[in-house]
């Protein structure tokens, strides 16, 4: 998993997301690189907003773009509830974009917040 913030307005921040689906032996089965761009919150709603909704609603309320997603005929997909429901449904993108949610909240670097959450994708 790998991130990469880039500037966005104020309201909103992009990233680049790659996101690996591992097998039983942490092998790489597919990879899927695209951009995501969230809604930036202030500290003190997003404290409600975590309070408030679950990790899915998060995702579909911050969750403004996301480019780079390709149809099976090639073709750019279009961003679209379907789209979200999409990439939501795979828990290997789905964790790939929490981890990008809680990036671009905190305005850190993915690899100081990757060492302090330890967590593996």
């Amino acid at each position: 998993m790998a991130f990469a913030l880039k500037k966005g307005s104020s309201k909103t921040r992009k990233i680049d997301v790659i996101a690996k689906e591992l097998g039983d032996f942490d092998e790489v089965i597919s990879t899927l690189k695209f951009k995501a761009e969230f809604t930036h919150t202030g500290s003190k709603q997003w404290a409600v907003d975590t309070d408030n909704m679950t990790t899915e609603e998060l995702l579909r309320d911050k969750l403004v773009d996301v480019t780079g997603v390709k149809n099976e005929d090639g073709t750019p997909a279009p961003f679209t509830p379907e789209l979200v429901d999409a990439l939501l449904a795979e828990s290997f993108i789905a964790n790939a974009l929490v981890q990008a949610l809680l990036v671009t909240q905190g305005g850190g670097k993915q690899a100081d917040w990757h060492k302090q959450a330890k967590l593996k994708n």
